[in-house]
């Protein structure tokens, strides 16, 4: 999980560590930062869910983090969530 504007929040500390399966990590930061944080294989990911469609479609759109994220790391024929939009 990547999230970078501060609603994201994660009791860490508390945590039994035999509960862990390893497969989810949050990491506060840009998805473009990511890898500084924690090393992904190229095309791993099965689906990308984000919510990058600014209001109306256009503004604060995010959807260059998005394309970035595919490109370095969604499998082939792999999901980008959601992936349509009506205005």
């Amino acid at each position: 999980i990547v999230k970078d504007n501060g609603m994201l929040r994660v009791d860490t500390e508390d945590q039994d560590p035999g509960k862990s399966s390893g497969v989810i990590k949050v990491v506060c930061s840009m998805v473009e930062d990511l890898d500084q944080f924690v090393q992904v294989p190229h095309n791993s990911i099965d689906v990308l869910v984000s919510e990058w469609m600014g209001y109306c479609l256009m503004y604060e759109s995010m959807l260059s983090s998005v394309l970035f994220a595919r490109d370095k790391w969604l499998k082939p024929g792999g999901a980008i969530l959601p992936d349509t939009a009506t205005i």
